[in-house]
């Protein structure tokens, strides 16, 4: 069965003030991320944009107009479709304000759509819910376990949703403006899920990432939606005699001068050690001394193998960190960092193909106040923002 997408794509941002679906991302727009997503996941077959003008471009096929309202613009996208495909092709509806679906959590959704023909994504809320009256006043409360935060995509059968519509629009025409306006009548379904529901059909529901939640207003562009933070440690003795097979370096540049080296199994780059814990704690993940340790038994003393390791293992748990910012506090009475400063940016951000700009590195003497202030050793810090 074919997987077809319909990115909805036609709303005007007025919540939001401006057009949130061209603001930058990262390094890209909201809809490019949201496509890219689309794009990458093997499990979609084709890909049509409903209210804004796209490249046709790879899985990309066209642009399909929207209407006036959200309901108004997915069923544009379904009759469209329904021009397009044979009734049995799967329909995954997706906001392409939804930016923050994980390729993973799309594919597995779509393997779990074979066997539940209704599926919608979402997560279960965290939070207190309360049941209020128009007056604001509290008059229920609510079992949080059993509440389901929708988000999209939502998925089903051509089929299904063409019968859903009909049955939609049978049950609006049999309406007067005196009833009282509910689900299938004259108000709109505000998902896919609600205007399913008319077929009597189950409809399933996927748990994705919490981070998939859709950007509405322009303060969800700094929230924390889709971003994580990591923070690392690192410090090390220096040895009482210089090793030449282990150069102190930081960052992967040699700060060694002749004289200095680790007391360990490295080259005691704090940078790229206290880079690595970063990383693997903004996704819950252990400290890095499992991956380093084989690492160290085969004899490798340059730390950016570690990094290299790290950066495999988060790959391998399906995760791709796209450093948004890196920040390095170093303390220590020696090497002097100033010199080579540049040079220690310069290095992290080829390693990382980060721009310069994207790197803070800053250091501290300690004043003679601990082992490392008086010259025994050297201390890192490391902060990264990234997304996920």
């Amino acid at each position: 069965m074919k997987n077809i997408a319909l990115i909805m794509a036609a709303g005007e941002s007025t919540r939001c003030g401006f057009d949130k679906l061209v603001a930058q991302l990262g390094q890209q727009t909201v809809l490019e991320a949201t496509l890219k997503t689309f794009q990458a996941t093997s499990a979609v077959d084709e890909i049509w944009v409903v209210g804004k003008e796209v490249e046709v471009v790879g899985k990309i096929k066209g642009a399909i107009n929207g209407g006036d309202s959200r309901f108004e613009s997915v069923k544009a996208g379904l009759e469209h479709s329904a021009q397009y495909y044979d009734e049995n092709v799967r329909i995954i509806v997706h906001n392409a304000a939804n930016p923050f679906l994980s390729s993973a959590d799309l594919a597995a959704g779509l393997e779990q759509a074979k066997d539940k023909k209704n599926l919608i994504f979402g997560f279960f809320t965290p939070n207190a819910i309360k049941e209020v009256t128009k007056n604001g006043i509290v008059n229920n409360f609510l079992d949080r376990e059993q509440i389901f935060e929708s988000q999209t995509p939502q998925i089903s059968t051509l089929s299904t949703f063409i019968k859903a519509l009909d049955t939609f629009r049978d049950r609006s025409q049999g309406s007067t403006q005196s009833e009282e306006t509910g689900l299938g009548f004259t108000a709109e379904p505000k998902d896919e899920a609600e205007l399913l529901a008319l077929t009597g059909e189950p409809i399933h529901i996927y748990e994705c990432d919490p981070r998939n939640t859709k950007i509405t207003f322009a303060s969800d562009f700094y929230l924390p939606a889709g971003l994580k933070i990591g923070l690392g440690e690192d410090a090390h003795r220096f040895a009482p005699d210089f090793d030449a097979q282990k150069p102190f370096r930081l960052g992967g540049v040699d700060m060694s001068q002749g004289t200095l080296s680790s007391d360990g199994n490295s080259d005691g780059d704090l940078i790229f050690h206290a880079l690595c814990n970063a990383l693997l704690s903004a996704y819950g993940d252990t400290t890095f001394d499992p991956i380093a340790a084989p690492i160290c038994a085969a004899g490798e003393t340059n730390s950016k193998a570690y990094l290299e390791a790290t950066l495999a293992h988060l790959n391998h748990k399906g995760h791709t960190p796209k450093i948004k910012q890196l920040l390095i506090s170093l303390e220590g009475a020696q090497p002097k960092i100033a010199p080579q400063h540049d040079a220690i940016i310069k290095n992290i951000a080829e390693q990382l193909s980060l721009k310069p700009t994207q790197i803070g590195l800053t250091y501290t003497t300690g004043e003679k106040l601990n082992e490392v202030g008086r010259g025994l050793g050297m201390r890192s810090f490391v902060l990264v923002t990234l997304h996920a």
